[in-house]
């Protein structure tokens, strides 16, 4: 019994489960992982790549669910922008990303807290068009948006 609690203690604490690291070094090969956490049964893993800052999001599995490359506020388009400023006037934007998702899909994500100390995530086309207002941060990087 001692030598299981051991072998699980060690297995949970620290460790990338290995799908899920295999997985990253199978997508992204001879990068290396700078950060990761594991929230709702999902792994983030942080790394920079080609300059960039990245966060990628795999299942428990191993199955990659969407990449996010950190980008300026300045990169967000005047459009989406405007949006963003009319509906959230004292919104305080904290992340500014590019997805990419294994759905093929890509978008522009804003996540701002507004004045009343509320997470908004509004989503848009690489354009700026097609913008929409998610319920908060806990639907942020799931592959189902």
């Amino acid at each position: 019994m001692l030598a299981l609690v051991c072998i699980t203690g060690y297995t949970q604490e620290g460790d990338l489960p290995l799908e899920v690291k295999s997985a990253f070094d199978t997508k992204y090969q001879a990068v290396k992982i700078e950060d990761w956490r594991v929230e709702n049964e999902q792994y983030y893993i942080d790394f920079t790549s080609k300059g960039g800052s990245y966060t990628a999001l795999f299942d428990r599995q191993g199955a990659w669910l969407e990449s996010a490359e950190t980008i300026s506020e300045l990169d967000i388009p005047a459009t989406m922008m405007l949006t963003i400023r009319t509906n959230f006037p004292s919104g305080n934007i904290c992340i500014c990303e590019k997805v990419e998702t294994s759905e093929k899909q890509q978008y522009l994500r804003v996540t701002l807290i507004d004045a009343g100390n509320v997470d908004r995530v509004i989503r848009a086309d690489l354009d700026g068009k097609n913008i929409k207002l998610q319920d908060s941060l806990e639907n942020r990087g799931t592959a189902s948006e």
